[in-house]
């Protein structure tokens, strides 16, 4: 796990199938969601929630900067879809 810049984090699944990606780090979301952080005594707990893109590495990619631009646009769909979501590049799981 690595920070990108600013509020995104990047996890690195060597190894890792897309479709079981897609479930770490969905499981992920949902956990982060149940579990409300107690800021102060006398202040309501706080719920996070995080959007999430899963790419994985292509034969033509030539860096990872490839994959994390990927990962990066299917962020920004997840966001623009309602956020606490998870988006990956679904037609990869056919291949």
């Amino acid at each position: 796990m690595g920070r990108l810049g600013g509020e995104e984090f990047g996890p690195l699944l060597p190894e890792t199938p897309l479709a079981a990606a897609i479930i770490v780090v969905e499981r992920i979301r949902q956990r982060l969601a149940a579990a409300p952080i107690e800021v102060e005594a006398a202040q309501p707990a706080v719920t996070v929630t995080f959007s999430a893109g899963v790419s994985p590495i292509e034969p033509g990619d030539n860096s990872i900067e490839d994959v994390m631009r990927r990962a990066d646009q299917l962020l920004y769909q997840a966001k623009q879809a309602g956020r606490n979501r998870v988006e990956a590049e679904l037609h990869l799981l056919r291949a």
